[in-house]
């Protein structure tokens, strides 16, 4: 952090350096300040990927999730093709612990599947958030064997850890919580800080599982006792039977629990709960072998206040199962209810998501002809290894339009090369994320889109997302026919459906080109 400081001190202008800052600040629990990196970042470079994730994610740290989803949805927007925007759009939804957010979830990991390119630990956190939606929706079994997979790849990942835990713990699996919670090892300063609330997370485990084991055996013990009582001669093999299953029960319980980090069992140890479970699971054995030892040495002396201690474990128990139960019922509700649409959702991530698609969103104009814009499928953006089979698509486009704008930046013929179709007029104005479009050649392209939307053509603004450099330009075409710079992006905003990727630096250009055009007394005709 102090060597960064000094290279920011130096070269205060460093978008870097101020993302490398809000990224060590997010890690050391220190969310506001990453917030401020981020933001400062941001005014150097408004369309840096990094830097919108970082916000993202520090915002929902702070639960300010509105925003935490937008700076995300603005990420995926500049760069559809990076994971980092879509963990970072997941973990907001999932921060909501609602229903429609667990959807989202799913629906944003399903997209990504067939958007992004690459993984590390953006792509591992997404899934395990995928995961805890799978869960948190009913489908349980998916769920595990999603976080088996990826505990497997990496054993060490806190956040996976944590992910996991958290999907156990809601559904009071408190075995599960152990094992997920209990087995971290610490290997830096970071992941022991880290590791604190999956410490805490597996102590409640212990304590809770604890007292349902002795309330379990409380109940088993009535059982034997009843037994010995009503069936004299058969009885005490009986309550020899109870007492084997219960000791099998405890012993299964000591495997998770031993490979527990010893700073959750000290944690566990210093807590009442733990403390009385073990005090409680000690008596519930001590009382189910006098039962069997003598069945009448119960309702005498000591043996009396076995019995009552058992008794209070068992009333626990019984309030517990009751909790439980109709948590589980509330579960297999929303489990029925969610059914079809997770099982689409689990088919399209497995299927690799599904085929990518142009999608057209149609601009409202007062003029004969249409204007619409049109995001591209990832795959036929520049520079994606697999961008042939989307050929076709786009050829098809550019028969179904009178003039298409191509936005790219980069790869002046690439994609674009299928648009050059005979009868269609095709109109390079590249615009690079977060610049304003260069003047001489925005100026003639809008001034022809305009004339070409009056005479009745169909106009086509392409963009890999149709919500950034195709935004832009639409927004500088509806200036062009007599509106003002907000109400031509509200306009282009309300088509697209999403927030629009359009950085401060593009804005100030459409005001200026706005006051540049606006004679007075302009009726608007968009």
């Amino acid at each position: 952090m102090d060597e960064l400081l000094d290279i920011l001190r130096d070269r205060p202008d460093s978008g870097e350096t101020l993302v490398a800052l809000a990224v060590v600040a997010n890690d050391a629990g220190r969310h506001a300040s990453a917030l401020q990196f981020a933001d400062a970042a941001l005014r150097v470079a408004p369309d840096d990927v990094s830097a919108l994730t970082i916000r993202s994610t520090a915002l929902t740290a702070l639960d300010r999730l509105a925003e935490a989803r937008d700076a995300a949805e603005l990420a995926i927007a500049y760069d559809p093709r990076s994971v980092g925007g879509y963990d970072a759009l997941a973990a907001a939804w999932l921060q909501e612990h609602s229903e429609e957010g667990y959807r989202q979830v799913l629906s944003c990991a399903t997209e990504a599947n067939g958007a992004v390119v690459g993984g590390g630990r953006h792509a591992v956190r997404l899934a395990g958030s995928y995961a805890l939606a799978l869960d948190a929706l009913g489908a349980r079994a998916e769920s595990d064997a999603i976080f088996a997979a990826l505990i497997a790849l990496e054993p060490r990942n806190i956040t996976l850890r944590a992910l996991a835990a958290d999907a156990a713990y809601r559904g009071r699996r408190w075995l599960r919580v152990i094992d997920r919670a209990g087995a971290i090892t610490a290997i830096s300063t970071r992941a022991k800080r880290r590791t604190r609330s999956l410490e805490r997370a597996c102590a409640t485990a212990i304590a809770v599982g604890l007292v349902n084991l002795a309330g379990y055996g409380a109940l088993l013990c009535g059982v034997g006792v009843m037994a010995q009582v009503s069936l004299p001669p058969t009885g005490a093999y009986l309550a020899v039977g109870v007492l084997a299953v219960y000791v099998g029960t405890v012993i299964a319980w000591v495997g998770p629990v031993a490979y527990a980090r010893r700073r959750a069992l000290a944690l566990a140890a210093r807590r009442a709960g733990p403390v009385a479970g073990v005090v409680l699971v000690a008596v519930v054995i001590a009382a189910q072998v006098v039962s069997v030892v003598n069945v009448h040495a119960l309702s005498d002396g000591p043996a009396i206040w076995l019995s009552v201690l058992t008794a209070v474990a068992a009333m626990g128990a019984l309030l517990e199962t009751v909790e439980h139960a109709v948590a589980w019922v509330g579960w297999r509700h929303r489990a029925r209810r969610h059914r079809a649409f997770v099982a689409a959702a689990v088919v399209a991530r497995d299927a690799g998501a599904p085929p990518s698609t142009i999608h057209l969103y149609r601009v409202a104009t007062s003029t004969p002809g249409m204007l619409a814009l049109a995001a591209l499928p990832s795959r036929a953006t520049p520079g994606h290894a697999d961008a042939t089979p989307e050929m076709a698509e786009m050829a098809e486009l550019a028969a179904g339009f009178d003039m298409i704008v191509a936005t790219f930046a980069t790869d002046p013929l690439g994609p674009r090369h299928p648009l050059r179709a005979p009868d269609v007029e095709v109109v390079d104005v590249p615009v690079t994320p977060g610049r304003p479009p260069n003047a001489p050649t925005i100026g003639a392209a809008v001034d022809a889109v305009a004339e070409r939307l009056r005479s009745g053509a169909c106009v086509a603004i392409t963009c890999p997302t149709a919500a950034g450099a195709s935004a832009i330009v639409a927004a500088a075409v509806g200036v062009r026919l007599g509106l003002d710079a907000p109400t031509a992006l509200s306009k282009v905003a309300l088509a697209r459906g999403v927030a629009l990727a359009i950085a401060p630096a593009q804005l100030a250009w459409l005001d200026t080109y706005a006051a540049g055009l606006r004679p007075a007394g302009t009726p608007a005709a968009m």
